[in-house]
């Protein structure tokens, strides 16, 4: 969750699907997601196909995300928990929960 920053995502191929609050909402190719700044979310791939996806953030997200890929590497996917709280704290970001068994991932592959 963000306080200050809006995201968008704009699917290019396959399905990206979204965990917004208690809801799930599934976009495909062509079609585009907007999660309002303070909207708990969390985007994934369900599928067994790739996702491709543009994603645009306001305001600008760039360094969050370039450390959170460190960390995210650094940790073999299992960041700790006071980690993210930290990186968060620094970057309006707000980690609710980590997906029910599986690592953190940031859909780079």
């Amino acid at each position: 969750m963000h306080r200050q920053h809006e995201e968008a995502f704009f699917v290019l191929e396959g399905e990206l699907t979204f965990a917004v609050g208690p809801d799930l909402v599934t976009v495909g190719a062509g079609q585009t997601a907007v999660v309002p700044r303070g909207q708990v979310h969390q985007p994934s791939n369900r599928s067994d196909r790739p996702v491709r996806f543009v994603f645009l953030s306001s305001p600008p997200m760039d360094e969050f995300f370039a450390e959170l890929a460190r960390l995210v590497t650094r940790t073999g996917g299992q960041p700790p928990a006071s980690d993210l709280a930290e990186l968060g704290e620094r970057y309006d970001s707000l980690f609710t929960s980590r997906p029910a068994g599986g690592p953190v991932g940031l859909g780079t592959e």
